[in-house]
């Protein structure tokens, strides 16, 4: 029967990290190179800095207290990192609130439809019917707006507004 305990570490090949944690402790022999929760830490450490993608650099942590240390950091790092990213996306998102309410209509609308069990012909003109109804309040909306200027000012937007409407048209075509 072999003798199932590791080998020496003067007899281990390469580097590691836990030879590397072993050698930095004092007082502990071969058979106990680390204190479970000093290895626990380095793990820790290493696991949210390749998580976050800091990377692993020169300087490194040795002590316990530095690992931690670090761990928290780098976690309140990615966190703010995280909702700058969140708050950027937001503001992104919500800039057209007309086009985020149609998609909130559309989505209502699917999800109505898979619990009513809808025919997708039916669903068809429930989406086509959301669209057009979304452009007729947007010509209504902007109708609405117009009231609040002056005759000749409206009669400026409509002309440009109507312009490609206007060019069609062989009697308004060189007016």
């Amino acid at each position: 029967v072999e003798d199932a305990s590791p080998p020496p570490l003067e007899e281990l090949q390469g580097e590691s990290w836990v030879t590397t944690l072993y050698r930095s402790k004092r007082g502990l022999t071969v058979d106990n190179p680390c204190v479970p929760f000093d290895v626990y830490s380095a793990s820790l450490h290493w696991a949210v800095m390749t998580i976050t993608t800091i990377g692993y650099g020169d300087i490194v942590p040795v002590r316990v207290e530095e690992y931690c240390l670090s761990v928290s950091c780098m976690l309140v790092g990615a966190v703010i990192w995280a909702y700058i990213i969140g708050s950027g996306c937001s503001v992104l998102t919500n800039m057209n609130p007309v086009k985020l309410q149609m998609q909130d209509k559309m989505d209502n609308i699917s999800r109505m439809s898979r619990e009513q069990k809808v025919d997708p012909e039916i669903r068809v003109r429930m989406r086509t019917f959301v669209r057009e109804s979304t452009v007729h309040e947007a010509y209504m909306r902007c109708r609405r707006l117009s009231t609040l200027f002056s005759p000749g000012l409206r009669g400026d937007l409509a002309k440009q507004t109507s312009a490609h409407w206007l060019g069609s048209v062989f009697y308004f075509r060189n007016s």
